[in-house]
């Protein structure tokens, strides 16, 4: 590729594809630890093929910058003009089809750089296959789609039975509710439909995971677990509050485990108290030798409480 009159290596990397047809079927994105430290996704990279030491790049174009990109033929070349910032950038090239692929993966570059960009995560999923099978085949097939992917995650969640486990599984579906309603809100423009849609699928299968897990586990879980599904809807809550969401199920289902919780820690001190109240009347008293009576009752009290509330 020409610039100004030389010829230069280009190098471009992006943290999704670059070519239409892999950019509308492979929807998932690679990590910055994958590259190299003077690498940076979606950053147009020049080199000169002529300085065999150079090792830093002569220029890179942050395509998050960029405003345009136009082909134009004339003068037997085949030129492709870049705008990034206040500058404009003409490119020449021998052949058209080299010209097109270039322009190609540009323009998908830039799309994925500006939806980064504007996105709450910074690692929002590329909608384009999902929104594909919701507009040709409908939101049933849409959303088994997405349950394929939860399945491939973490399996059949309504079989944990370790507590451990539950928070590892509602962690993974945490970070796919991320991506997916992330990447949604940037197609929001598009269709609309499937922002609600992913949202109210998203909470059933949450809510659905945490009661199955209750049912069969309540008996097995101590005060400190009670809590900590409260603390679990809770934080989902706030998850789904980033990206404009208010759901009354959730903060309920939360409530009611902090009211188990109150309920448990109530019932297990009145326990604690009327069985040393008994106690206290069941022993003899017994004076020492300053005829002081001695009781370890109050002590009993103060540390079987202290128990029940760090349980």
């Amino acid at each position: 590729m020409e610039l100004h009159k030389k010829k230069y290596w280009i190098v471009l990397i992006s943290s999704r594809p670059l070519k239409n047809i892999d950019y509308e079927k492979d929807d998932k994105m690679i990590e910055n630890s994958k590259l190299k430290e003077w690498l940076k996704f979606d950053t147009l990279f020049l080199f000169n093929p002529d300085d065999e030491n150079e090792v830093e790049p002569n220029l890179s174009l942050d395509l998050k910058e960029c405003h345009s990109i136009v082909c134009d033929d004339k003068d037997s070349k085949y030129h492709l003009s870049i705008a990034v910032g206040d500058n404009n950038y003409l490119f020449y090239h021998k052949f058209k089809e080299d010209r097109d692929l270039i322009f190609e993966v540009l323009k998908n570059s830039r799309r994925t750089a500006k939806e980064i960009a504007s996105s709450i995560t910074k690692k929002p999923r590329n909608m384009v296959r999902l929104l594909n099978i919701f507009e040709k085949k409908g939101k049933k097939d849409y959303l088994e789609e997405i349950e394929k992917e939860e399945k491939k995650s973490f399996g059949n969640f309504l079989k944990i039975h370790d507590f451990d486990e539950l928070l590892f599984v509602l962690s993974e579906l945490e970070k796919l509710v991320s991506e997916i309603l992330d990447g949604c809100l940037l197609i929001h423009k598009d269709n609309a439909m499937i922002f609600e849609v992913t949202v109210d699928y998203f909470i059933n299968i949450y809510l659905k995971i945490v009661s199955s897990f209750w049912e069969s586990n309540y008996n097995r879980l101590d005060n400190e677990k009670v809590i900590k599904m409260s603390n679990i809807l809770f934080f989902f809550e706030d998850l789904l509050k980033k990206f404009k969401v208010e759901d009354q199920n959730i903060e309920k289902n939360a409530n009611e485990f902090v009211k188990i919780y109150i309920k448990r820690i109530y019932k297990q001190i009145l326990e604690f108290i009327q069985n040393i109240l008994k106690s206290e009347r069941e022993i003899k008293q017994v004076q020492n030798s300053k005829k002081e009576y001695i009781t370890n009752g109050p002590n009993d009290l103060f540390s079987m409480l202290s128990n029940i509330i760090s349980a």
